[in-house]
């Protein structure tokens, strides 16, 4: 495979990961010292490789999620030779304890009744367009993986990162049972250890929404620097006047909130946050009456779940007629293609 070839298989993407990947912070080239990537302007950024897997976390930074700093704690020490007593591996049947024990909080509340009882992985078909041979997506925050593996699945090879290493090794672990071009790696979406427009697709659902309003700032721009020319990005945010959100946001009394709160945003702001480092903005309906409400998962949903969607659906179809009706959305998606210069 040549440096201007796309990788297609899920071995060339984990070999395309460890020689193509950059320091996150000085975005120089890295060299490998035993279990780590070192970077080769300042030696002490060093990030270590457990199990194949590169994990691009900073000790400088305090991250957006919680669990970032138990995962590169546990990352040096597996590479430094320390018994990893969290690793197992649940083998090639069955959904995978990970996804069966997370699933509500990846997927949003209609997936409280699928908790532990799952028999397959609910994968939503991706608002992502295959138009091309190169095509490489980037699922920033992909936790298990369902939309890395929904792209892959359109034919889109894919790569999901995520601060969480139990995460990522779950997705790799599940990558072997539905053997789908993809692959996974550790790292912060506000700190990518990625070239300039390397992507032709940026994708990101139920993440940025998490962050403060500076941090999604700081990883729009980085979306932006990874995508290339012309390249797309897709951000799915919570809108604060759909009626589910304004209820949420109204029971915090209108306050921003803290560390994984969602932020709830204006449609205008959403806009604004996109167009500071995308051109062509456009905003288009996810979906009514909450976060994480997908079509494509109906049938795994008890009646009442079902007919939440059913609405959800009906209205989204409706507001295709009634352009306005995106103001009462709960979620949005923002769509933006990379200028030229």
């Amino acid at each position: 495979m040549t440096s201007n070839e796309t990788p297609k298989t899920s071995e060339e993407l984990d070999r395309w990961l460890l020689e193509s990947t950059v320091c996150p912070v000085d975005h120089c080239e890295l060299r490998r010292d035993g279990n780590y990537l070192v970077s080769t302007a300042d030696p002490s950024r060093r990030y270590p490789v457990v199990y194949g897997i590169p994990v691009f976390l900073r000790h400088d930074d305090e991250s957006t999620a919680w669990w970032a700093r138990d995962s590169l704690l546990r990352a040096i020490k597996i590479a430094d030779g320390g018994h990893d007593d969290q690793f197992y591996d649940p083998g090639l049947s069955g959904v995978h304890p990970h996804v069966q024990g997370i699933i509500n909080s990846t997927g949003g509340y209609l997936y409280d009744a699928l908790r532990g009882s799952m028999v397959e992985y609910p994968i939503p078909r991706i608002r992502v367009e295959k138009t091309e041979e190169k095509q490489l997506l980037l699922d920033c925050g992909c936790n298990w993986g369902r939309w890395t593996f929904s792209a892959a699945r359109a034919g889109i090879p894919s790569i999901g990162v995520d601060p969480s290493l139990g995460a990522v090794i779950a997705a790799r672990q599940i990558r072997r049972q539905l053997g789908l071009p993809c692959s996974f790696f550790v790292a912060d979406c506000r700190f990518l250890p990625f070239k300039p427009d390397t992507f032709s697709d940026v994708f990101s659902y139920s993440v940025v929404q998490h962050f403060s309003k500076q941090n999604a700032a700081v990883a729009v721009r980085e979306f932006a620097r990874v995508t290339q020319p012309q390249g797309k990005c897709l951000l799915q945010m919570p809108n604060m006047f759909g009626i589910r959100s304004f209820y949420h946001y109204a029971r915090r009394s209108f306050v921003e909130g803290e560390k994984f709160d969602v932020r709830y945003y204006r449609p205008g702001e959403l806009k604004m946050l996109m167009a500071a480092a995308f051109s062509q903005v456009r905003l288009s309906v996810d979906g009514y009456f909450g976060l994480g409400i997908q079509p494509d998962d109906k049938r795994f949903m008890p009646f009442k779940n079902r007919m939440v969607i059913n609405c959800s659906e009906f209205l989204r179809g409706l507001q295709k007629l009634v352009p306005p009706m995106l103001n009462l959305a709960d979620s949005l998606y923002l769509h933006g293609v990379k200028g030229l210069s």
